[in-house]
């Protein structure tokens, strides 16, 4: 098999088929809905991450993803996380839907629909949006800026024949099967930050991508599948032949193969 041949069937079996799309939006509308009798305390309830970003991945055996949702308070910043998780949890209670959440964390799972949300709480100002700094934060705040991110991934789609979001998707699958070296969330930014060409075919990515990853601040059992990635990177020699023909460009498929099987 060619090499790009390979990524784009890896592409199509790592991408959320448009049938759960329609159903986690109308999910998510469902929700939203539910928190009109609450329009005195809330302001909005949105997607954010990877489903608002475009670069989900569909569910495996190993690949367990959830979409994240924030509830936005009018008043949160006079409020600590822990201080809105039981309205969250009032609001979800009229669902028919299962819900998990314990004493230790600010953030709430659903189960609606079928579909799987991850679900905290924020309050807005000035155009950022506040959030828990993580999942168990119960005090601290952290702003993100979804829309902004939306629009720099939308961008690079434009200038690469949507191939940004693709290449994401595929690293994004490779650190999930590699025992998450990275959290799921620095993905993005690491790849917008690297600089890479767009115009390049997917192998061309992913090699110069696999290059460039940092090792700073991965924890020292999961530096040894960074190492492997790199190792397997230099081994085909991509970087020292940039002309190398398509044709031959099948040999590497055993070995970038490798790379994505769980073991």
């Amino acid at each position: 098999m060619e090499i790009n041949k390979y990524f784009e069937e890896l592409i199509q079996k790592i991408t959320i088929p448009q049938s759960t799309l329609s159903k986690i939006t109308s999910a998510t509308n469902e929700i939203k809905s539910k928190s009109i009798e609450y329009s005195n305390i809330i302001e909005d309830i949105q997607i954010y991450g990877s489903f608002k970003t475009g670069t989900e991945l569909k569910y495996s055996n190993f690949c367990d993803f959830s979409v994240d949702l924030y509830v936005q308070f009018k008043e949160g910043k006079t409020k600590k996380p822990m201080d809105l998780k039981p309205l969250i949890i009032d609001i979800l209670s009229g669902l028919n839907a299962e819900l998990k959440y314990d004493d230790l964390t600010s953030s709430i799972g659903l189960i609606y629909s079928e579909i799987k949300f991850e679900i905290v709480p924020a309050y807005k100002q000035f155009e950022k949006i506040f959030i828990p700094s993580n999942k168990k934060s119960l005090q601290k705040w952290i702003s993100i800026d979804p829309n902004n991110q939306k629009l720099i991934i939308k961008n690079l789609d434009n200038k690469s024949s949507n191939k940004f979001s693709k290449i994401t998707r595929i690293i994004k699958y490779w650190n999930v099967v590699n025992n998450e070296v990275y959290p799921r969330y620095e993905i993005e930014k690491i790849l917008i930050d690297l600089g890479i060409d767009l115009e390049a075919d997917f192998f061309a990515m992913f090699c110069f991508i696999g290059s460039n990853l940092p090792s700073k601040n991965v924890n020292k059992d999961n530096i040894k599948y960074l190492s492997k990635l790199k190792k397997s990177i230099s081994s085909i020699s991509y970087q020292k032949n940039l002309k190398i023909e398509e044709p031959y460009r099948g040999y590497y498929v055993s070995q970038i193969d490798d790379l994505f099987n769980k073991k």
